[in-house]
């Protein structure tokens, strides 16, 4: 079964991000994240980049799923980041899903969820996914 996956939205893409909007989705060179608020949650996203802490990089690592690549990401905080989310640290990594060849177990959906199958949510459900939301697709 598919799933369209969709990630928390706790802050936006500022410079010096870089990204191509002539192409869809758009091509991103760089990251960088600033977030308004973060309770711990193990991933988060703003279109088209999706970010995740490294203990769910490394178990999407070990389940050996395709269709994935992990990159660093520059992360800042809103000035009032402090007074919403005292003593938590933020995510590292960005997340980069690889459009479309068969068998990738995760890609970039139309509208702007994630389509990704049974093996990526198995691996997903044992985190922090507060506030995202798994809807089964039709096939």
């Amino acid at each position: 079964m598919l799933y369209k996956f969709e990630p928390p939205v706790l802050g936006q893409l500022v410079k010096p991000t870089t990204f191509d909007n002539s192409t869809w989705p758009p091509t991103v060179a760089h990251v960088t994240y600033e977030f308004d608020s973060y309770r711990g949650q193990d991933v988060v996203a703003t279109f088209p980049v999706v970010l995740v802490r490294s203990r769910l990089r490394d178990a999407l690592v070990a389940a050996g799923l395709t269709g994935l690549s992990f990159e660093p990401v520059a992360v800042t905080a809103a000035d009032h980041y402090d007074d919403l989310s005292p003593d938590v640290a933020l995510p590292v990594d960005w997340l980069r899903m690889h459009l479309g060849a068969i068998g990738d177990d995760a890609w970039r959906g139309e509208p702007h969820g994630i389509t990704v199958p049974d093996t990526f949510v198995e691996v997903v459900r044992q985190f922090g996914i507060v506030g995202s939301t798994l809807t089964p697709l039709r096939g």
